[in-house]
């Protein structure tokens, strides 16, 4: 009569000692995206903008806005572009652009899979004009300094014209290279006057301006730092 106990007794203590073994088991699964044995890691990847600091045929190097130079492999899969739908030739890009690198890192660093061109920008109202520099004061107050060249194109009401279009008290906007100072714009194109907005786009109203304009806000707001990328690259600027 005692061994229907005993066989219950071990029958509770197997089937408890398996509950907790479970129970453990259940509290510890495997961390999310964590490696197995044998498995190779995964590639991450990356997004960076900054200033092209080095560029050769198999690499590039750029300041990044936080100030950390980064480095990244080029390949024969790295596209380059100059904003939407134009493509670029690695050659055109030089030290000086302002760059939006996306790509990836594997075991052998960083791999750039595309390369945008965004070319800096800086707007302003002339204070004095040089014999190859502009001095501008930005909406926020800050002092700029452009500097032009022989190659330099001025535009003015959407149509060619010369270095003479500057002068004291016009409203510029100089795309082109961050200089190798770090501070000023080595300009490719300077557009002379109040920026016009695209046809259906925001009106030029705005603070100061007698209300908004019948399309939105005023014209977006000028750099107030280094020279910065412009949001889109058009027509012929881009280089610039």
């Amino acid at each position: 009569m005692k061994h229907p106990v005993r066989l219950a007794v071990v029958s509770t203590v197997l089937g408890a000692t398996a509950l907790s073994a479970g129970a453990v088991y259940a509290a510890s699964p495997p961390s999310p995206g964590s490696s197995q044995p044998g498995s190779s890691s995964a590639r991450s990847e990356f997004d960076a903008r900054g200033v092209l600091t080095a560029i050769s045929s198999t690499s590039l190097t750029l300041r990044a806005d936080d100030g950390e130079q980064l480095t990244y492999r080029l390949t024969g899969d790295t596209t380059y572009r100059g904003g939407p739908g134009r493509d670029l030739q690695r050659s055109y890009l030089a030290v000086g652009d302002r760059v939006h690198v996306r790509g990836e890192q594997d075991g052998n660093g960083r791999v750039a899979r595309s390369v945008e061109a965004r070319p800096a920008h800086l707007d302003g109202t002339v204070t004095a004009v040089g014999s190859d520099t502009v001095t501008l004061v930005d909406r926020d107050g800050f002092t700029r300094t452009v500097r032009t060249s022989g190659d330099t194109v001025y535009v003015e009401d959407g149509e060619t014209t010369s270095r003479s279009a500057l002068t004291d008290g016009e409203h510029v906007r100089a795309q082109g290279r961050v200089a190798s100072d770090g501070t000023s714009l080595q300009a490719d194109r300077v557009e002379v006057g109040e920026p016009t907005p695209p046809a259906g786009g925001p009106g030029k109203g705005g603070p100061g301006k007698g209300g908004p304009g019948s399309g939105g806000p005023g014209a977006g707001p000028a750099p107030s730092g280094a020279p910065s990328a412009a949001p889109s690259p058009s027509g012929d600027s881009l280089g610039s």
